[in-house]
């Protein structure tokens, strides 16, 4: 009997063997099928191309496309980051998107002239690749973040049988020929005087720039242009200038000071935010907007100067700009937003237009320090009546008419003041603007000094000066 039981025994641990084998074999066969395709593999497909990895050196090779991939989600490239070099061979049509994105140890690649497009972010944050070489047969590089986060770029080399791009002059950049925008640059670029365009992204991150000329043919600067540039301390901005894109020189934490020209017409928003050394602002008359975060988290600023052409404050344009002290509002401001001076702590006072007829929510908040200067029965009174934020009430000025100099008197020092106002002399002291408006057209011109001459020589078939307010 026992030993009819033992047969038994071992009969059912020789099944449960067999079992197990067998269970166990198509699970080793799928695995080992899956570790040629996983992250850090050695070899492998991408899209009608195979690659393999040897020793940090990854080779594309094949005939078409590359698939293309993304970083941010569980589609990464398989051969994940850790590589040093990449060969793209002949036949491969295409680099695909976020093919090399996160590859910091990536130092070189060579692309094949079969290479026709760059897929977007394919070599972003590179940071220690220190050339580009773009080959003949690239007609499509894909969005501004193909080569975002290279910041140790030096060099940067189109073919010069390339149709579409080249790097004219020698620049060190990419250029969109048709368009002659510089559409990526490195810390050694010289932007040429036939570019008319600074393309999105073209500098951002170039942290070894500390000084750049752009020439007075450049009309636009992109989207995040300088983003994080923060090895220069200045940059002048010709008169060409009229569009200057949404956080264009965001964190260029070195820049000090700044001057927009009057010819700009467009701002885009955090175009200047978190510049941290930025202490001085001037914005020249012709602008009208204030961006959204325009200047927002700038602890340093100071002093900023508001043209009379401004008419709009937009939301937190000078958010927690803990050190502003000085700013005017000009009476041509009719809204402020939501929270534009929130945080700034530095502000004693603020005169707010008569003419202001919105203010936004948290407008002043965290200001501990401010006292409001207002006009009677004015939308800014109730405001801040509403609010419970503490304001004194404007005196209203009494414009004397023709006392140009402001010394209360009309003789002929105003006739002079104001002509070498209207001949843009700078050597002179400001005048009162509101007393040289003597045809009040709301602006100084030519027939105001016509009807301030006539008075000063007693005419009397002319039109008379406005009576005092």
């Amino acid at each position: 009997m026992k030993n009819r039981i033992g047969k038994i025994i071992s009969l059912l641990l020789s099944l449960m063997i067999i079992v197990t084998a067998i269970t166990a074999l198509p699970v080793s066969a799928q695995a080992a099928e899956t570790d040629t395709q996983s992250v850090g593999a050695s070899s492998g497909a991408t899209g009608d191309c195979t690659w393999t990895l040897d020793n940090g050196v990854l080779t594309i090779s094949g005939n078409g496309r590359m698939e293309d991939y993304n970083y941010f989600s569980d589609s990464k490239a398989p051969w994940g980051t850790d590589i040093i070099q990449v060969i793209i061979s002949n036949g491969v049509t295409n680099v695909g998107a976020h093919a090399f994105n996160g590859c910091e140890n990536l130092s070189c690649f060579t692309l094949a002239d079969s290479v026709t497009t760059i897929g977007v972010s394919a070599f972003d944050g590179c940071s220690k690749l220190k050339s580009i070489t773009i080959p003949a047969g690239v007609t499509k590089i894909v969005g501004n973040t193909v080569f975002s986060g290279c910041t140790g770029l030096e060099s940067i080399t189109v073919d010069k049988r390339n149709t579409v791009y080249d790097s004219r002059n020698d620049c060190n950049g990419i250029i969109d020929t048709s368009r002659n925008e510089l559409i990526k640059a490195c810390n050694t670029t010289v932007i040429p005087n036939s570019v008319t365009s600074i393309g999105g992204g073209a500098f951002s991150g170039c942290t070894k720039i500390t000084s750049l000329t752009i020439s007075d043919n450049i009309t636009s600067i992109g989207d995040y242009a300088f983003f994080g540039c923060t090895g220069f301390s200045g940059i002048t901005l010709p008169d060409s200038i009229t569009i200057i894109g949404s956080y264009a020189f965001s964190r260029c934490t070195g820049l000090e000071s700044i001057t927009i020209p009057g010819s700009v017409t467009e701002i885009g928003y955090n175009a200047f935010s978190e510049c941290t050394a930025l202490s001085n602002v001037t914005i020249c008359d012709g602008y009208e907007v204030i961006g959204v975060d325009m200047f927002s988290d700038c602890a340093s600023l100071t002093s900023v100067t508001l043209p009379d052409s401004i008419i709009y404050i937009c939301a937190r344009a000078f958010y927690n700009c803990t050190e502003l002290t000085e700013i005017t509002i000009p009476d041509s401001v009719t809204g402020i937003e939501n929270a534009v001076f929130y945080g700034c702590k530095g502000l004693t006072s603020l005169v707010i237009p008569e003419g202001v007829t919105l203010i936004g929510g948290y407008a002043f908040s965290d200001c501990d320090n401010l006292t409001l200067s207002l006009y009677k029965d004015s939308y800014a009174e109730a405001y801040a009546q509403y609010n419970g934020i503490p304001y004194v009430l404007v005196v209203p000025k009494t414009i004397i008419y023709g006392d140009v100099d402001g010394d209360g008197e009309l003789k002929a020092k105003d006739r002079i003041y104001l002509t070498r106002h209207l001949a843009n002399w700078t050597d002179y002291a400001e005048i009162d603007k509101d007393a040289a408006d003597l045809n009040c057209d709301g602006r100084v011109g030519a027939k105001d000094r016509i009807i301030l001459t006539r008075h000063l020589a007693n005419w009397t078939d002319y039109k008379t000066l406005p009576k005092p307010d």
